[in-house]
């Protein structure tokens, strides 16, 4: 199955502000072998002054704390941006990609083997694997943005496309 967005933006302007995008359909994560896969960037990259944190992945939520999924992470505490992987329990998975923010466009893809193993990918190079957190629940497409400092300037996550690839265990 396959869901597919052009364009779409994710804004926040006031610190506190919250904005989030959800594509359907659902998957049980951890069970069946899927890939998510978007294309996306920032408007801006966070200056001190006006900074978001934003996320790309696949979870229950994309909040300010995600209760459980898949997700690419970027935030003002660090210059890279970070994949992370979190069950309902709360056990979780940070890796620091390496690949530093930018406001060009990027793929960001996760592959779930089914098996336990989460990868990561950034342009087409593996940044980190997961095996720790299986993060298995019931989890849709998700990108969020929420404005961390400052008012007045809106900041962006853009998603050129996603697209999202499953199939169940045999």
């Amino acid at each position: 199955m396959r869901n597919a967005c052009e364009e779409s933006l994710s804004a926040v302007t006031a610190s506190g502000d919250t904005s989030q995008i959800t594509l359907n359909p659902y998957l049980w994560a951890g069970s069946p072998r899927y890939t998510f896969e978007a294309r996306v960037r920032l408007q801006a990259t966070n200056n001190g002054t006006h900074d978001i944190t934003a996320r790309a992945g696949v979870g229950t939520t994309m909040s300010i704390a995600p209760a459980d999924g898949a997700w690419f992470e970027y935030t003002n505490a660090d210059t890279t941006w970070h994949f992370k992987t979190r069950d309902a329990s709360g056990t979780a998975e940070d890796t620091d990609t390496g690949v530093a923010h930018s406001t060009s466009w990027m793929r960001a893809r996760i592959y779930c083997d089914g098996n336990g193993a989460i990868y990561a990918y950034l342009d087409g190079t593996l940044v980190a694997t997961h095996t720790t957190v299986s993060a298995a629940g019931l989890h849709t497409p998700r990108f969020a943005a929420a404005k961390t400092v400052g008012s007045g300037t809106t900041r962006q996550l853009r998603v050129g496309y996603c697209h999202l690839v499953f199939d169940i265990n045999r």
